[in-house]
């Protein structure tokens, strides 16, 4: 049985081809996980902000304006 060198080469281009997109495929997932982690760092820094906010807001309604 022979090989077409012209299919050799195609192949050796679909492997390569086939390769490079599973090495991006696996840094779009890795870039999606660090964009969740970011997105729930980001959640979390707004919720504090506004517990600071509301805390904030309280005690300066506490606090009785000098004449």
């Amino acid at each position: 049985m022979t090989i077409d060198p012209a299919s050799e080469v195609s192949t050796k281009e679909f492997l390569e081809a086939f390769q490079k997109l599973k090495e991006g495929e696996e840094t779009a997932d890795r870039m999606e996980k660090m964009l969740n982690k970011l997105e729930g760092n980001i959640e979390a820094l707004l919720a504090a902000a506004e517990e600071l906010n509301k805390s904030d807001k309280a005690t300066n309604s506490n606090i009785e304006p000098s004449a």
